[in-house]
Parts: structure tokens; sequence; C-alpha cells
């Protein structure tokens, strides 16, 4: 007896979606997590599927990014004075008050080129 093949019932295939490059990715899950929407209503509004999201953010997040050193001297000790606290992307900052202005700048500088956005 000869076997007949039967057709598979397909659904239209959706257009396959414009490849994202690593920056254009990282806009759209900061896009996402800024929204305030759940994942699925944030792809909803979009057109796009959370599989894709999933993908991205692992992919990113197994991109670490190599360790920069910054070189710079510190100020002299102050006799009095206090103390500065500077916040960028979660991680403090303490410097005495009397630290040279581009020493300072220097150090954010640093900090914030390391620190990977939220």
């Amino acid at each position: 007896m000869a076997r007949r093949s039967v057709p598979a019932m397909s659904r239209p295939r959706r257009p396959r979606a414009p490849e994202w490059s690593e920056s254009e990715a990282r806009e759209v899950l900061a896009a996402c997590d800024a929204s305030k929407l759940s994942r699925r209503a944030f792809c909803e509004d979009r057109g796009l599927t959370s599989s894709r999201l999933d993908y991205w953010r692992k992919r990113l997040a197994a991109v670490t990014p190599a360790p920069q050193f910054v070189e710079f001297s510190p100020a002299p000790p102050a006799e009095a004075g206090g103390r500065v606290e500077i916040c960028v992307g979660g991680v403090v900052v303490r410097v005495r008050e009397s630290l040279d202005v581009g020493h300072l700048a220097r150090i954010v500088a640093a900090v914030a080129g390391i620190v990977p956005p939220c």
C-alpha cells in the first residue's frame, strides 16, 4: 500500500524583521525598561517578539567590557574640610572637597565609561 503525503496546514509566515546592530538592540532594551510596560505589552506595541528581546538581553549580558585604567595623582591631603559624594551609574565616588576639579572630572568620566547603563 502506497503512502499518501498529506499537505501540512501552515499558517502564513510573518515577514522577517530587519537585523539589529548592538547599539540598536541596546536602545530598544533601554526603551523597554523605561516604558514601564510589561514586556508583552511593549512587544505588542512595537510589533516585536519577546524572544527577540530575550535573545539580545542574553547576548548583551555575555559581553563584559574590558577593564579600563585611568591615571591620576591624588591631591595633597587637606588640613580640614568636607567630603563630596557623587553617584555615577550606581557607583559612589567619595572625594575630599579640596580635590582638584580636573582630577575629579577625570575620575567621574572614567567611572561613567566603565559602568554599563541600567
